[in-house]
């Protein structure tokens, strides 16, 4: 059975996951990027699957690539960072994993960066 790590978030509704997700145990900046594009990918999963859509789906997908790019800068700027995220964070509230996935990262860049 998969597992969804949030570290102290609290997951509403049914979860049905694949593979084991883990979001928010990066302890470096390699581990933080590989999370973002997990993360991406949960999203990319959320358009396809319609739980995400229109100009929402879009500018959340902007926002979680432009957090890739700025994390993989070689001094990223933890600011823009956290706007990002927290920006996509703000388009997606319809699906819970990905909102929690979020917000567990965002926690994560005041550590990392």
């Amino acid at each position: 059975m998969a597992t969804f790590n949030q570290q102290g978030q609290t997951v509403v509704g049914t979860q049905n996951n694949a593979e084991t997700i883990t979001i928010g145990q990066a302890q470096n900046k390699s581990e933080f990027i590989v999370e973002l594009q997990q993360l991406k990918q949960l999203l990319d999963k959320a358009v396809d699957e319609k739980l995400i859509t229109g100009e929402k789906a879009i500018d959340a997908e902007m926002h979680v690539k432009k957090a890739v790019l700025q994390a993989q800068e070689n001094k990223p700027d933890k600011n823009t960072l956290i706007s990002h995220l927290k920006s996509a964070k703000e388009l997606v509230t319809s699906a819970d994993k990905i909102t929690a996935g979020l917000s567990s990262i965002i926690s994560k860049v005041g550590v990392l960066f």
